[in-house]
């Protein structure tokens, strides 16, 4: 989807200037929080809903951008942090939209470059934070190679779990550590 810009993709050159209001469209159903909670980031309703999405004032230095998705949006803060996703999609079947927020910490897993062991990364946005030891998958045969990996990647992110909770005892929660 080169040049191509949705409604809301606030990327491009038409940004507005220093303390002007920006209002772009969300949908009406949220996961994982409610409009109380968007409100906290400075997001608020301005106008009347329709069926999927109502009209939302957001911050100053917040922009939505496309994803690499035809149906997907990016809410970003202006620190560069995606805030959340944005699905809409009308097509001949049915429309269906709905706003999804991240968390800022997230698990990543990294396999070693000889595929012999496995291990956890802890992100904030796209810098890593943490890394598990290496675990080593266990097993030279290959009936059982796969069961090997996934205890390996199951200790992992049972270790990277870990150390979130007693270092980010809120990871979970996607309104938290934001500020």
């Amino acid at each position: 989807m080169p040049n191509t810009k949705l409604p809301n993709d606030t990327t491009g050159s038409d940004k507005v200037g220093p303390n002007q209001v920006q209002t772009v469209d969300l949908p009406k159903e949220i996961r994982l929080a409610d409009w109380t909670d968007l409100a906290q980031w400075g997001i608020n309703r301005v106008g009347e809903a329709n069926k999927y999405k109502y009209r939302v004032e957001i911050p100053e230095g917040w922009h939505v951008r496309q994803s690499r998705h035809p149906h997907w949006q990016e809410l970003v803060d202006p620190q560069g942090y995606v805030r959340a996703d944005i699905y809409f999609c009308q097509d001949f079947r049915a429309t269906r939209s709905f706003l999804s927020l991240r968390r800022r910490y997230t698990t990543s897993v990294q396999c070693s470059q000889d595929n012999t062991s496995v291990r956890m990364l802890i992100m904030d946005g796209a810098r890593e934070i943490f890394a598990t030891d290496w675990i080593a998958f266990g097993n030279d045969g290959d009936h059982a190679r796969q069961f090997f990996e996934w205890r390996a990647h199951q200790e992992a992110e049972r270790r990277a779990k870990e150390w979130l909770k007693e270092n980010l005892p809120h990871w979970q929660s996607c309104l938290h550590y934001w500020t």
